[in-house]
């Protein structure tokens, strides 16, 4: 399993990198395994032979693991396994200058979450103020955004799930043509999701969420293990991700 690493993050994303010292503590561990093997084995350990070993994580669904807890300064050693082998082994230090950066898990994440909405630009109780703020049209922000909704208002709100890709090694050209305006089109698609949504949040008129809601009630009936798979074409949900939150 040991290969030749490359600069590239996204050809090569295992961190913490070799030899080197992350800048938060506890630090990011992800790798690339070679197929789509599940149950990955993270062992992490204060010596190169794991006789030490001070985080062992077992049956990881995905190649990506966020401790809760900071390690204290030192040389670490960390590696990965699963049904094919273990990987190579990697060295970061970390001393008493790293930033101390520790993130509850995902599940105590959604419980802090508000029931009510938005989440994300201001808390719900926020939101007459805002429209009272922005109630007076000569605001050119607010000119602005409305007129990029009205626009969106009579474009379609539904965007059908994308084509799978040709392979780009035998047909360039077929791929090219459903690739690009996948993620053109998406971008659009969505962020005129976002903008929609911000007009109700600036005048609370129903249109703009009810047009809102339909695009990204759209694209969540992707397939997510059909053509905007990651493994497959990451373009194709980048911009969900991006502004769809939102």
């Amino acid at each position: 399993m040991t290969e030749q690493r490359h600069p590239h993050p996204h050809i090569d994303p295992r961190q913490p990198r070799h030899q080197t010292q992350p800048g938060t503590n506890p630090p990011v561990f992800a790798w690339k395994p070679d197929g789509e093997n599940k149950g990955f084995l993270l062992e992490v350990a204060h010596d190169e032979h794991f006789q030490k070993i001070c985080l062992s994580i077992r049956d990881l669904e995905d190649p990506v693991f966020l401790p809760e807890k900071a390690f204290e300064p030192g040389m670490y050693f960390w590696r990965w396994s699963d049904r094919e082998g273990k990987s190579e082994v990697f060295s970061f230090k970390i001393t008493s200058e790293t930033v101390v950066l520790e993130v509850p898990p995902v599940e105590v994440w959604l419980e802090r979450f508000s029931k009510d909405h938005p989440r994300i630009f201001l808390r719900p109780e926020d939101v007459a103020g805002l429209r009272d703020k922005h109630r007076d049209k000569g605001d050119p922000m607010f000119r602005t955004l409305i007129a990029s909704a009205d626009s969106l208002l009579d474009d379609a709100h539904e965007m059908d799930e994308p084509e799978f890709l040709a392979d780009r090694r035998v047909d360039y050209a077929a791929f090219w043509k459903v690739w690009y305006p996948t993620m053109w089109g998406s971008r659009r698609f969505v962020k005129g999701a976002e903008t929609l949504g911000l007009a109700y949040l600036a005048t609370g008129d129903e249109v703009y969420a009810r047009a809102a809601c339909m695009r990204m009630a759209s694209v969540s009936k992707w397939d997510p293990r059909g053509s905007s798979y990651l493994g497959h074409n990451d373009e194709a949900h980048m911009s969900v991700i991006w502004h769809g939150a939102n």
